[in-house]
């Protein structure tokens, strides 16, 4: 355990075939799931955190070694596009698919009503989409499958994904899966000392699925594209229930879907249905992590609040929490400045503030609105609220200054526009109205 700046953060290393990816262990016990404590087994890094011992903690994911437990413990899980954070120091798993990553509990998120402009892609047409674009899983599987493929195009390649990883494992390990001994579960020693037996073609064959399936899932994303589908689609299993080892339960499942083609996935928690965490997946094209993570904080408090609905739908005007309340109203009122609808904005903003009246944003975001309608003394006042609660808001000191030059307030709104240049040095707007102002009326 590492404490840094006052954050705490655990570090582990999860292997999905070595002590399971739900933290069962023989020699260590198990920990036990804060949000499924009456059964519900999970991996000791998410538990950390949903136990609130940590604020996030760092692990390998693999096949979903991040984002499985991260679901079953109801915590935000993110796994990076594969080599997008750096493996240095890392024990390999399976190197062509290992990425470093992290969960969280909390984490800054904003809500609006919804994604404008973005693609959102249900996991539904991915099968037909995968059978399609990925003619060596096409190939590899159809004489076996008697041509009956595209109904089953995830669970293939999640078939080879295991395949893969197994393969990558007794290259990286050799000599560690030789001293194996019995000691170890006897479900686990089996599989860790299993040979697995491939051609030289077939060994191609499943390298190709990775390139062809990273091209076609890029292709298919783009740079605005998101992929909606369940993290798990069972809860938490029991502690040493059938269905953790159940090749079922580890193979047929979507995680194979990133981890074969090298995107990039949030898991996001929604509360709880029938005592257990439920979560959403989001995931996007390789490369495009910062993207993702801005369309979570996009949509975060939106989807917790449809969640709430949906779980609960004779609670569907149930009351969600000012504070969220207040932020939806605020992206309500930052939608009508864009249509240039100024009164519209002015009333969303004076509701954002009625739920949440400590909110520097919303006191400057609505004394624009006032500014274009010619409310200039409610504009300077506002912007005047929004310093109370934050000395160093930019946007309320430059919209002061605009408000005090307009009311003939001509020296103090010079003291404005220099404290923005205090604070942004390269603000434009600010250097040319203080410049102007000192020229005709002096510093």
């Amino acid at each position: 355990m590492i404490h840094l700046n006052c954050f705490v953060i655990v570090i582990t290393l999860v292997s999905w075939n070595i002590f399971s990816i739900h933290g069962e262990n023989k020699r260590y016990d198990t920990p036990t799931n804060p949000a499924a404590p009456d059964g519900g087994a999970s991996s000791g890094a998410a538990v950390a955190v949903a136990a609130n011992l940590a604020d996030f903690s760092l692990g390998i994911d693999t096949d979903g070694g991040i984002r499985v437990p991260a679901a079953c413990c109801g915590v935000l899980g993110f796994r990076p596009s594969h080599r997008a954070v750096s493996h240095t120091g890392i024990i390999p798993v399976s190197s062509s698919s290992d990425t470093a990553a992290n969960r969280t509990a909390q984490v800054v998120i904003k809500s609006v009503e919804k994604l404008f402009g973005r693609q959102i892609l249900k996991h539904e047409i991915v099968g037909d989409y995968i059978y399609s674009k990925v003619p060596s899983l096409r190939a590899m599987y159809t004489k076996a499958s008697n041509g009956e493929v595209k109904s089953s195009s995830l669970r293939l390649l999640a078939n080879a994904m295991q395949k893969i990883k197994r393969l990558e494992f007794q290259l990286n390990h050799q000599e560690w899966i030789s001293s194996v001994k019995s000691t170890m579960n006897p479900v686990i020693s089996a599989q860790v000392q299993e040979k697995l037996e491939l051609t030289e073609q077939e060994t191609e064959c499943l390298y190709a699925i990775k390139n062809e399936l990273h091209v076609a899932m890029n292709y298919l994303l783009k740079d605005d594209g998101v992929l909606v589908l369940p993290t798990i689609a069972n809860p938490p299993p029991f502690l040493n229930s059938k269905e953790i080892m159940s090749e079922d339960y580890k193979r047929y499942s979507l995680l194979s879907l990133a981890s074969m083609s090298g995107c990039c996935q949030v898991t996001i928690p929604l509360g709880l249905y029938d005592k257990c965490p439920v979560s959403v997946s989001f995931v996007a094209r390789h490369g495009g992590d910062r993207f993702l993570l801005d369309t979570v904080h996009a949509m975060y408090a939106t989807l917790k609040e449809q969640a709430e609905i949906a779980i609960e739908p004779k609670s569907s005007t149930k009351v969600v929490s000012d504070e969220t309340s207040a932020d939806i109203a605020n992206e309500k009122g930052n939608e009508a400045v864009k249509a240039k609808q100024w009164q519209k904005a002015v009333g969303f903003y004076t509701e954002a503030i009625k739920l949440n009246g400590n909110n520097a944003t919303y006191y400057s975001n609505r004394a624009a609105a006032y500014l274009e309608i010619g409310s200039i003394i409610q504009a300077e006042a506002d912007c005047s609220k929004a310093i109370n609660f934050d000395k160093k808001n930019v946007k309320a000191y430059l919209r002061r200054g605009i408000a005090r030059e307009i009311l003939s307030y001509y020296k103090e709104a010079i003291d404005d526009f220099n404290y923005v240049l205090v604070l942004e040095p390269t603000n434009k707007r600010a250097s040319l109205s203080a410049n102007r102002l000192k020229m005709l009326f002096g510093s």
